[in-house]
């Protein structure tokens, strides 16, 4: 059993979170456009499909992994309690792709804030989290309906 003032803390902090004044989440074209400048239209149309899967067929070096993390942030801000799945066929790229979500997230100055951060692992305070993984069945099992799965790198 949970202790009474333990309880009262988690029901404080419930609250607080559900009574805070809701901040205004820019679209997600917008969110790119401040965070890393001018966008190109196929990287516009990829943030406002409202496809439930896509594939992004493009050269070495032309923002797939921006996109892919701006649409990743864009998601864990508008669509509170949602789970990101940032996938990578190894740790080393995951690392990357999670580092352009900290990137945008630092250059549009921490617009929401974090209840817990890590090299792989943004919470943020409407209960949303984003997570890169590498891509292997044995380290995505166990996640349960994800609202946003982005994966990157050639499989």
């Amino acid at each position: 059993m949970i202790a009474r003032a333990a309880f009262l803390h988690r029901l404080a902090a419930v609250e607080a979170r559900l009574l805070a004044p809701q901040r205004p989440v820019p679209s997600a074209v917008a969110l790119m456009t401040q965070a890393v400048g001018g966008i190109d239209p196929w990287q516009a149309s990829v943030l406002t499909s409202s496809a439930d899967r896509q594939l992004l067929l493009c050269c070495r070096q032309s923002g797939k992994s921006s996109t892919c993390a701006c649409l990743a942030l864009h998601v864990a801000m508008s669509q509170p309690g949602s789970l990101t799945l940032l996938l990578s066929p190894s740790l080393r790229q995951s690392q990357e792709l999670f580092k352009k979500v900290q990137d945008a997230y630092r250059t549009l100055g921490y617009p929401a804030p974090l209840l817990a951060e890590s090299a792989l692992r943004y919470e943020l305070d409407n209960g949303s989290r984003i997570i890169a993984l590498p891509g292997t069945e044995g380290n995505i099992r166990g996640y349960s309906d994800p609202q946003e799965g982005t994966c990157d790198g050639r499989q």
